[in-house]
């Protein structure tokens, strides 16, 4: 059993501890050590009966560990990258978790730190990038490639051929037409329509979609 800690105590790690629950009544995988945040306060606390041992800087303590990141908000998607570099963990150490409901193509390749929630369907030659989340219910078309640090909410539907840059965060129920692109540290709003690109640093909210506000100001 592979020993994890669990980066973030929000509630994205609250989906990852139940979700390594469902993995380990199939079969024994993940040995849960505990939680690190940054909130000082909460050392020493539970979340859903996991300790929180200490901050995310303490991670080099735990040597013989693997991780998994929770820390995704769409407050703080883009300072993502800058929080896990100061972490100091080594992209090696982060595993791929993936929900034993979850449908995915043979052909799809997964980069580290990769959080797959229940009922994500993956298609043919997919591409994932790494620490990206993919909540319940997202479904991605084929030859579809996603960057680095990029969360999917729950129930996002995204045709094929689409290109989504890193550092994107996509909100729940939203559906991105086949072969647009999205920038990088793009906004989409819950329940858009994306029928056309999301330039760089952009919010985009409607049916259809249209700009909003800059992502980052």
């Amino acid at each position: 059993m592979k020993k994890i800690i669990i980066l973030g105590a929000g509630g994205n790690s609250r989906d990852i501890v139940d979700m390594i629950a469902d993995i380990n009544e199939l079969r024994e995988t993940y040995q849960l050590i505990g939680i690190l945040d940054d909130d000082r306060k909460l050392k020493g606390s539970k979340i859903m009966d996991v300790k929180v041992l200490g901050t995310i800087k303490d991670a080099y303590r735990y040597t013989d560990c693997y991780f998994v990141n929770g820390v995704y908000s769409v407050i703080n998607f883009f300072t993502n990258e800058d929080i896990l570099k100061r972490s100091g963990i080594s992209l090696r150490k982060f595993v791929t978790i993936i929900h034993p409901t979850a449908s995915i193509s043979r052909t799809v390749k997964l980069g580290k730190g990769v959080v797959v929630l229940p009922g994500v369907v993956l298609r043919t030659n997919v591409h994932i990038g790494n620490h990206v989340t993919l909540h319940p219910g997202v479904v991605v078309g084929h030859d579809t490639k996603i960057g680095d640090f990029t969360f999917l909410a729950s129930k996002v539907a995204v045709g094929g051929y689409v290109r989504i840059s890193k550092s994107c965060f996509i909100g729940s129920n939203s559906t991105l037409r086949e072969r647009i692109k999205l920038g990088r540290y793009s906004i989409v709003g819950m329940g858009s329509v994306v029928l056309k690109d999301v330039p760089d640093e952009s919010v985009f909210v409607g049916n259809p979609a249209k700009f909003l506000k800059k992502s980052r100001q």
